[in-house]
């Protein structure tokens, strides 16, 4: 069976041990590099690859212009960056280039899902986060195409220029026109648009909001925190059953477990929507 490649850049040759042995062991063929002139030396004679993880700082050019610059040579080059700087600056990095990245330490099971993440095809999704039953969501949301703060004005304006979208997902309350308002219009002009409905109000409003949209689902806040915290302790069982059957010396080498809380239901699923993108996000709505 073909191996797919990878071209792993990082100057720490613990950690490219740790990473390549797990990612091996995955069906990965690793091409290690420590350096951003060996990465690109590398990417410009073997490439293009199945994946590029790399790091931030190393010696040459850092992580960040190994991106831009294989970027440039390859738009369609699947990237994924694992570095021990905050979450806060690496989604920067994540916003500028549309790739899903991961702070050190880190769980193996993150690991493995930033990988799946980064070789998947993503989803467009468009979310209008005017409204707070949807704006809570946009923390994990780094790759979707997201209106912070819109009036529904406003989304029927950007979604006329940018649409169609895998999925259109927005709150109930807008200024100017409510979610009611803005499905139907998006509906108008595009019948096979795929779209919900997100609000807090009660299961009585929900109903009558439901007959308005008829075939858009409208879906009570409650129901999703209910289907993520579901969501949560699935992928924390599964996870506990994969780990267990590693052995030890990898587990200790990169889950940093000293310093890492543990995870609650709810942050893995925030996790599971960050890492697991748009098909993550239509799971959960799907089962809300």
């Amino acid at each position: 069976m073909k191996k797919n490649k990878l071209l792993l850049v990082n100057d720490e040759k613990g950690l490219q041990e740790v990473f390549g042995r797990m990612l091996a062991e995955s069906g990965w063929q690793i091409e290690p590099a420590l350096d951003g002139n060996e990465a690109l030396r590398m990417y410009r004679k073997r490439g293009p690859y199945d994946l590029v993880l790399t790091d931030i700082v190393h010696p040459g050019p850092n992580g960040i212009e190994v991106v831009k610059r294989i970027r440039e040579r390859n738009p369609q080059q699947a990237i994924a960056v694992v570095a021990a700087f905050p979450m806060t600056m690496l989604q920067r990095v994540s916003y500028r280039f549309k790739i899903p990245v991961l702070p050190l330490p880190c769980r193996l099971v993150q690991l493995a899902k930033l990988v799946e993440s980064a070789t998947k095809p993503q989803l467009r999704i468009l979310m209008v986060a005017g409204d707070p039953a949807v704006k809570s969501l946009t923390a994990a949301c780094t790759s979707f195409e997201i209106e912070l703060e819109s009036t529904g004005n406003k989304a029927l304006r950007h979604y006329r220029k940018r649409g169609p979208y895998d999925m259109v997902v927005t709150g109930y309350h807008h200024r100017g026109l409510n979610g009611v308002e803005l499905a139907l219009a998006i509906r108008r002009a595009n019948p096979l648009q795929r779209m919900a409905v997100i609000t807090n109000e009660s299961a009585s409003v929900v109903r009558s909001i439901q007959r308005k949209l008829r075939d858009i689902p409208a879906i009570r806040l409650k129901n999703l925190i209910d289907a993520m915290l579901q969501m949560g302790q699935t992928k924390i069982a599964a996870d506990r059953e994969r780990e267990s059957a590693l052995p030890s010396s990898i587990r200790e080498r990169i889950d940093g477990r000293k310093s890492s809380p543990p995870l609650n239901p709810m942050a893995v699923a925030f996790l599971e929507l960050d890492m697991g993108g748009a098909q993550a996000l239509l799971a959960l709505l799907d089962s809300a």
